[in-house]
C-alpha cells in the first residue's frame, strides 16, 4: 500500500537483511507528477541516497531517497526533483 510521506509520495516494506548479490528491491510508488503507479527497483546500497529517474507514464523526473527506519524497514520517499 502506498502511503503519504512529505510532498510526495512513499512505500515502506520491511526486508531481511540486506544480499550483497542482489541489493535490488522491487517497490511499488505512484508518480508525483501524473498520478500513475508504477513498479520500479531501487538499489539498497544507496541507503541514505538520492537519485533521479523519470516516470515511464509522463517522463517527468522524479526524485527517489531510499533510507532505513530504525525498525529495519526500507523507506523509499518520492517527490517532484524541484521541490
Amino acid at each position: 500500500p502506498l502511503s503519504p510521506l512529505g510532498r510526495g509520495v512513499g512505500v515502506r516494506g520491511k526486508r531481511g537483511p540486506i544480499n550483497m548479490t542482489h541489493p535490488l528491491e522491487f517497490i511499488t510508488t505512484q508518480c508525483p507528477h501524473c498520478g500513475e503507479t508504477f513498479e520500479t527497483r531501487v538499489d539498497i546500497l544507496e541507503m541514505g541516497d538520492s537519485y533521479v529517474e523519470d516516470c515511464p507514464t509522463c517522463c517527468s523526473p522524479i526524485e527517489f531517497h531510499i533510507q532505513e527506519t530504525m525498525d529495519g524497514e526500507l523507506e523509499v520517499t518520492v517527490r517532484r526533483e524541484n521541490d
